[in-house]
């Protein structure tokens, strides 16, 4: 069981470690490398509740729903943060709000084929932590996070413990 365990261990370290490398190679990494890809993104419709969405959002331990209206194809009408609900909440407003009442409809997005730096900048920019990410036609195809942008600068940065000590502590195991 223990050797399993290690052998569990240095597997995921590597991982990390050859992630790491991926990205100290080429810096440039494009938003599809890291961003929530489409079908794991949580979305409701506008007609949804507070209550109901801020439900969806602790049981899948997200920080933001993707608001959607599909009608013959699914239709992109704003963004719900924890953010916008800790305002409405401090508002005042009732649990059976709609969310379509509080949820962010200025829609700035990025392609997928885009730098982590690009949407770092169009996050300072407007202030934002999470960006849609779109394919050529507009579609949603995922979201990226200040959370995962600040991940890739810190591996850039190495401030993460993929150093040599860390290395050889992993093959010590």
């Amino acid at each position: 069981y223990q050797r399993r365990v290690h052998g569990d261990i240095l597997s995921v370290s590597f991982f990390f470690f050859f992630f790491s490398f991926h990205i100290l190679t080429f810096p440039h990494t494009m938003i599809s490398n890291v961003m929530t890809k489409r079908e794991s993104l949580l979305c409701c419709n506008p007609n949804h509740t507070l209550k109901e969405v801020a439900q969806l959002m602790v049981d899948r331990d997200v920080g933001s729903v993707i608001v959607v209206e599909t009608l013959g194809k699914e239709v992109l009408k704003g963004i719900l943060t924890e953010t916008d609900l800790t305002k409405a909440v401090y508002g005042g407003l009732a649990p059976e709000t709609k969310v379509s009442e509080v949820m962010s409809t200025l829609l700035v997005t990025i392609q997928a084929d885009a730098s982590h730096d690009a949407a770092a900048q169009l996050m300072g920019k407007h202030r934002f932590h999470h960006l849609l990410v779109v394919d050529g036609a507009g579609l949603l195809t995922g979201l990226v996070t200040a959370w995962d942008i600040a991940v890739l600068k810190a591996k850039e940065s190495k401030a993460f413990p993929f150093n040599q000590e860390f290395i050889e502590k992993l093959r010590q195991l």
